[in-house]
């Protein structure tokens, strides 16, 4: 039931953190979605990981029992050093890169293989960025607590386009975005997600709400972030950015 246990052969797993994201589909708990996503571990297949709290501590008794050298992520540690500066930005994606480098270190690719990976690398819909009429347009797919907060910290103050679904935790999520939007704008994603309740101004398209705040950006030079769900991302990406180009 899991297409992490499909591959017959695997030569490294990489866990990057546990949160809790899917938490009921997994489980209930944080303890729990560790072990499920443990679950891909393999006998004897070296994992690298960049868990922390309850979730390593998951990682190390599973790791054990199945006889998988364990690698936590170290930026002190020469396995998980950065060859270049990664091309992703945000605090989290160097995280995720120097887990990145280490496990291609364990598959022994060439170090500058790995740099020009870093340095290419291209992750759409994670703080991804566009100019649209000379206005920055940040959009990113954050949809959980942490991945909110991790998102708030790289920009200092934007106009917030949000829209979410209703399994999701929005309150969660909009208690780390909203103390930095300058102005918020609430849209619809899709079928079956959160409409006018999420607060107003709403606007039905995701088009509308970002031309809305494109012309507040356009007044006091702030950027724009759109984010909330990957289904927001996906119809401002899809339909009106390479429009605009």
């Amino acid at each position: 039931k899991d297409a992490t246990n499909i591959l017959p052969r695997v030569a490294l797993t990489v866990l990057t953190n546990v949160g809790e994201d899917h938490l009921e589909a997994l489980g209930g708990s944080l303890e729990a979605v560790a072990r499920e996503k443990a679950g891909a571990f393999r006998k004897g297949v070296p994992v690298v990981t960049g868990a922390r709290g309850i979730g390593l501590e998951v990682v190390r008794e599973v790791a054990r029992t199945r006889g998988s050298p364990l690698y936590l992520l170290d930026p002190l540690d020469p396995l998980f050093a950065l060859p270049a500066p990664p091309a992703l930005k945000g605090a989290f994606q160097e995280a995720n890169a120097r887990l990145a480098a280490a496990a291609l270190r364990l598959l022994g690719f060439p170090e500058e293989a790995i740099a020009q990976g870093l340095r290419e690398a291209r992750h759409p819909g994670r703080l991804e960025r566009f100019l649209l009429e000379g206005v920055e347009v940040y959009l990113d797919g954050a949809h959980n607590p942490p991945a909110a907060l991790a998102l708030s910290r790289e920009l200092s103050a934007y106009h917030l386009v949000f829209g979410a679904f209703p399994r999701k935790d929005v309150k969660g999520v909009l208690a780390h975005l909203l103390p930095k939007a300058r102005s918020v704008r609430y849209t619809r994603v899709g079928e079956g997600a959160l409409g006018r309740e999420l607060g107003e101004p709403f606007f039905e398209d995701p088009e509308e709400a970002l031309r809305d705040a494109l012309r507040a950006a356009k007044e006091d030079g702030l950027p724009i972030l759109a984010t909330g769900s990957l289904y927001l991302v996906g119809a401002l990406r899809g339909r009106l950015l390479p429009r605009f180009g």
